[in-house]
């Protein structure tokens, strides 16, 4: 198995830009979290910055113990950065199998507030926040940008776990009722409106992963804006693992995204 630490980005527009790093912790009320935040150096003073609040996917706990090391989320968070924003990376817990996922998700939401709550000691402005989440993580991190009030700015999605019912089934971790809870295609049936949203699927994932985007894309259709984009012959973290031109121009149209829905025109 490759090192999580050194796998960064194909398309790796931040690795030698002028960005600084700052180890944090996040107040979510009666706990803590850890947290990264990357800006760029040269901004303004006393200005605060748009950010992306990363939500990363979910693996064995001694897996997550060392993603905030993770080259993959160290070099989004700078990539970010590089282009005039903040990037926070956020650390959370395993789901265990699912049967800590609503704990999990909950741990999310909090992050969300606690990063909008604290923007001012941050140099972050808390009306401009946006969610990037990927893979077993996505549910619950889309349900955070679900829910949040005031709205994100906007979601994006990469190569997600966006409804859990199935997963939960098969495992039988998780009652039904709970799984239900946590997933963001049931979630944003009940929604009248969603963010502005990206998705992003690569075609030689799981074709069961790739069948909750579906469900999800089809509980939001009509509900705000919603972009694709699909990388054909990709495989699951495509960003770090295939270098082709298609992971390139996701990667590149991802933060031209970001900047068009969190900085002033």
């Amino acid at each position: 198995m490759d090192d999580p630490t050194t796998l960064r980005l194909v398309f790796d527009p931040g690795k030698d830009a002028a960005v600084s790093r700052q180890r944090i912790e996040l107040d979510l009320g009666g706990r803590t979290t850890p947290a990264d935040v990357f800006r760029p150096v040269d901004a303004p003073g006393g200005q605060p910055l748009p950010a992306v609040l990363f939500i990363p996917g979910d693996a064995p706990q001694s897996f997550m113990d060392g993603l905030l090391e993770w080259g993959q989320y160290r070099a989004w968070g700078e990539a970010v950065a590089a282009r005039g924003m903040a990037a926070v990376v956020a650390k959370h817990d395993s789901t265990d199998e699912l049967r800590r996922a609503p704990e999990v998700a909950a741990v999310i939401r909090d992050t969300l507030n606690a990063v909008r709550r604290d923007g001012a000691s941050l140099g972050i402005d808390p009306g401009r926040v946006a969610i990037w989440t990927a893979s077993g993580g996505a549910s619950y991190g889309a349900i955070a940008a679900l829910e949040a009030d005031p709205p994100v700015a906007a979601l994006v999605v990469y190569y997600g776990v966006l409804d859990i019912r199935g997963w939960a089934a098969q495992l039988a971790t998780l009652d039904a009722q709970a799984a239900a809870s946590v997933s963001a295609a049931v979630v944003a049936e009940r929604l009248a409106h969603v963010p502005p949203t990206l998705l992003v699927t690569a075609g030689n994932d799981n074709p069961l992963l790739n069948a909750t985007v579906e469900l999800f894309a089809q509980a939001i259709a009509g509900k705000g804006d919603i972009e694709r984009l699909h990388h054909r012959t990709g495989q699951h973290a495509f960003d770090i693992l295939d270098n082709d031109t298609t992971s390139v121009a996701i990667i590149a149209r991802t933060l031209d995204y970001l900047v068009e829905r969190l900085l002033p025109g």
